[in-house]
């Protein structure tokens, strides 16, 4: 097998691991998959904020405000992102046993938007105990 890339048409983890045992296999699936939602928010996270500040250097939003608000499809991305920002947030209430977090995730899910959420679902993913997976993620309290 030396020199033959890995088989991954069975999923994340390459069928030369599978012989080992379905606990173990499982394992490694988890840490990938986390291992990889890491990365992907972590890029985001980078991205969007580069996004964000690069464009408020070059306009001013409450500049822009009255001329952004007169085009329909500004004003249905606003909609279509409140309406995110209300799903991610009963998320978060399930998630969180503080009011106080609630309240600030809250505030800076509105104000800064996928900047928040990128870094509330970056600290929940590094928070996992090793093991956990999607599933501690999303569901766990």
């Amino acid at each position: 097998m030396e020199g033959k890339a890995p088989d991954f048409s069975s999923g994340l983890v390459p069928k030369s691991r599978t012989n080992i045992n379905s606990s173990t296999t499982i394992a490694f699936q988890k840490k990938d998959m986390i291992t990889t939602l890491k990365v992907i928010f972590s890029t985001l996270l980078v991205w969007v904020t580069y996004i964000v500040i690069s464009t408020s250097l070059e306009n001013s939003l409450f500049k822009e405000w009255d001329f952004l608000g007169s085009i329909p499809w500004m004003r249905a991305t606003l909609w279509d992102f409140y309406a995110n920002i209300f799903i991610i947030t009963l998320w978060m209430f399930y998630k969180e046993k503080s009011i106080f977090l609630k309240i600030v995730w809250v505030i800076l899910f509105v104000c800064l938007g996928s900047i928040a959420t990128c870094a509330y679902v970056l600290i929940k993913l590094f928070k996992l105990k090793p093991g956990e997976g999607v599933k501690e993620l999303v569901g766990n309290r």
